[in-house]
This record gives C-alpha cells, sequence and structure tokens, in this order.
C-alpha cells in the first residue's frame, strides 16, 4: 500500500495498453513476414522428366503452377535435345522457367573413368575433364539456347556441369553472361538474376 492507500503496480488500463501494443507490434512482424514470403521464388528439381509420358509431363507442370512453382531445375544430355527442348517449352507455357543442367561435349572416343562408388562415391563414370571439347560444347550450348529463344523461352539459368577453368568456353557464350562459382558451376542468365 502507498502513502495514499492504493496498490502499487499497472492498472488495468495499463495492462490492456500495453496488450494492444503487443498486438499491435506483432501483426506488424507477421505481416512483414508475408509481405517478404511473396517475394520468394518457389523452385524444385524435377529429376528425368523425360522418364514420364507427356500426359504425366503436362499433369505434373499444372500442379507444380497451381502451387505456386515458378522454377524447375534438370539436367539433360544431348541426345535428348528436341525431347528437353518440348519439355522447357511446355514448361514456360505453365509460367515455370527452367535452371538447365548441361554437360560438355567430349572429344570422339574419349576414355571412360569407371564408376568406382568405395572410392569416390560421388563421382560418377565419365570421361577425364582433359578430354572436354570447349569448341563443340560451345557450339552445341549457343546451338540449344538459339532453339530456346526462337522458341520465345529464356531459361531462369544454366548449369554446366563440370569442374573446370575452360576460360575459352565463356569467351564462346558473349551473348550471356556468365559467373564461376566455387570453381565448379557456371550459371548462365540474360537477364543478370542470379
Amino acid at each position: 500500500m502507498s502513502v495514499l492507500g492504493r496498490k502499487r503496480g499497472p492498472t488495468r488500463a495499463r495492462r490492456m495498453a500495453c496488450l494492444a501494443v503487443l498486438g499491435t507490434l506483432l501483426s506488424i512482424v507477421l505481416l512483414a513476414g508475408r509481405a517478404q514470403a511473396r517475394d520468394v521464388i518457389r523452385g524444385v528439381d524435377f529429376v528425368h522428366p523425360l522418364q514420364f509420358s507427356t500426359e504425366d509431363q503436362n499433369a505434373k507442370l499444372s500442379e507444380l503452377q497451381s502451387l505456386g512453382v515458378h522454377v524447375i531445375r534438370f539436367g539433360m544430355y544431348v541426345q535428348d535435345e528436341d525431347k528437353n527442348v518440348d519439355f522447357i517449352k511446355r514448361a514456360y507455357a505453365h509460367k515455370i522457367s527452367t535452371v538447365l543442367i548441361l554437360h560438355g561435349l567430349y572429344a570422339t572416343g574419349a576414355p571412360v573413368r569407371p564408376f568406382r562408388p568405395k572410392e569416390f562415391p560421388g563421382m560418377w563414370s565419365g570421361p577425364p575433364l582433359s578430354y572436354l571439347d570447349p569448341v563443340r560444347s560451345a557450339q552445341y550450348f549457343q546451338e540449344l539456347i538459339g532453339k530456346l529463344e526462337a522458341g520465345g523461352v529464356m531459361l531462369a539459368g544454366l548449369e554446366l556441369e563440370f569442374v573446370t577453368s575452360v576460360r575459352r568456353l565463356a569467351a564462346l557464350l558473349t551473348r550471356h553472361e556468365i559467373t564461376v562459382i566455387d570453381n565448379a558451376v557456371w550459371t548462365c542468365s540474360k537477364s543478370g538474376k542470379k
């Protein structure tokens, strides 16, 4: 009891005012989080899309579009180029861009390094990088990107799957911005977004 006969501490009105301030602050924090979440680009890895029928691919693309996915990422090889270009165009029609993983082209008759899962579990079989043909690879990449651009498709990104410092390849792809990330992955984006 104080000198005037009242209890010390917050009154009911004061407690309500504090709760109102806390509620307002909490609302601001939650609404700010939702605003930022709208700016997030959703993307998924679409592993080996050619293993599915065209109908199944289209159904999956429709499902991804309805879930708000705007970017898919998958790898392709030169022997499936036409089927993959068709898939990328259909994805683009669903408002889904592609981050495409490409593999370099190697010299004819290049030896193949065997798959040795015990010693190197993350390294698949394939030719040694010393047999990579940067001129053929650059031509292939330019032709592929040309086909996509002719169809009105712009890739979200391009990953070249090999670890190398082939600067000549970068010089041959002058129409696109190329960045080396950790000396392992090259990304390519005409829009300049990374």
